[in-house]
């Protein structure tokens, strides 16, 4: 049971040092053509037609973003501020592109007239969520700004205290929408963890090319991942010490969500729990919604069991949160087990956040337990949580 520990541990440790890594020591731009190097300005795409009419385009530049992997970096100027528009490209893609933009280069120069776009960047990719962005350096630090200028390879950036700061795409990893605040001069960060309470799911959406590794007790860990901005999956199992693989506890859980306005997202999924072979499964269908902001919101969900299995009734989630500081929000978390056996499962708790990292400390209780119990009516809750990707 150690030794799974810490490889589990083990994987973490490697996967972000590598990640780390692959930004620092991939940052050279990628040269598309001699003619004309390393970044397309205006005149170029203009010329060319590399990727159709981009109203305000100042640049566009190849980059390797880890190993086999890249991306095309875009910035224009719109009538308010700078954008920024990051493509992925696998190393196939990427040489199919430079071939193209050869035949482009030398078809044009003898004299040809083509008229569709090579790389056409559709007007809905620049959509933005928020003005507010952090931008996210090679060197894994963070800017949070508005994006002021944009100036051929260079974003120039206006941070939150007014310094105005010219940022080259090379040493750019991503630039991402922000949805923090400043609240009577104080900064507060979003929860990168929103997307669940303590265990059960909230209805906002984990999105697509992100994640995050959970652990809850230390032996019931958890993955989950973005598939798309309204679909994720998780999936986890126990690591019990002294049970043999088959006996473990096993779980997944697909998901769900749509934003219908700033304050309201609804959402549906499943859970499967797959427990030892001399006890039933558990198979539950349930819809979520939660209402609010991320200073504060509630959350409604009811389950319904699928089939038979060891879970015959309706399960009703409560929960509710409410940010107090830069880093911190207190959660509670609540079940009801309806049916002649019924059970009811209170907790309340905080959580501490940072950008990535959050931990949960909370209690948990039942009315059973005040009323059986003549020892300390309270469970101790403890988890943790990472986030990668996006």
């Amino acid at each position: 049971m150690r030794d799974s520990r810490i490889l589990v541990f083990g994987f973490m440790f490697v996967y972000l040092a590598l990640e780390n890594f692959y930004l620092v020591a991939s940052a050279a731009p990628i040269v598309s053509h001699e003619q004309i190097g390393d970044v397309i300005d205006a005149s170029e795409n203009e010329r060319y037609n590399f990727f159709g009419d981009i109203p305000g385009l100042s640049g566009a530049q190849f980059m390797a973003k880890g190993k086999q992997t890249y991306c095309l970096y875009l910035v224009r100027n719109s009538a308010e501020r700078a954008q920024f528009l990051s493509l992925d490209l696998g190393e196939q893609r990427l040489e199919e592109i430079r071939i193209k933009i050869a035949g482009r280069i030398n078809r044009i120069d003898q004299g040809g007239q083509i008229s569709e776009a090579l790389f056409p960047i559709a007007e809905s990719l620049w959509n933005e969520k928020s003005a507010h962005k952090k931008v996210i350096l090679r060197d894994g630090s963070h800017l949070y700004c508005t994006l002021f200028r944009a100036q051929n390879d260079t974003l120039i950036i206006k941070t939150d205290s007014g310094l105005i700061v010219p940022v080259p795409l090379s040493v750019i990893a991503h630039v991402v929408d922000e949805t923090t605040r400043i609240s009577e001069g104080k900064y507060y960060r979003s929860d990168p963890h929103s997307t669940r309470l303590f265990f059960g799911p909230t209805a906002r959406q984990l999105k697509g090319g992100s994640g995050y590794f959970a652990d809850y007790y230390i032996f019931f860990p958890t993955v989950a991942v973005g598939v798309m901005d309204y679909l994720a999956i998780a999936g986890g199992m126990s690591l019990v010490p002294g049970l043999p693989i088959p006996e473990q506890l096993y779980y997944f859980m697909p998901k769900v969500t749509f934003k219908t306005s700033e304050r309201l997202g609804i959402g549906g999924g499943m859970l499967f729990l797959f427990l030892p072979e001399d006890t039933e499964n558990v198979s539950l269908a349930y819809g979520i919604t939660t209402y609010g902001k991320e200073e504060g919101a509630l959350t409604l969900g009811l389950g319904f069991p699928l089939g038979s299995g060891a879970l015959t009734f309706p399960v009703l989630l409560f929960g509710g949160e409410i940010q107090i500081s830069n880093g911190a929000k207190l959660m509670s978390e609540n079940w009801v087990f309806t049916g002649e056996e019924g059970a009811t499962v209170l907790s309340a708790g905080i959580r501490f956040f940072g950008d990535r990292i959050a931990v949960d400390l909370a209690f948990l209780t039942s009315p059973e337990a005040f009323a059986e119990s003549e020892g300390f009516p309270f469970l101790p809750w403890v988890d943790f949580s990472i986030t990668f990707g996006k």
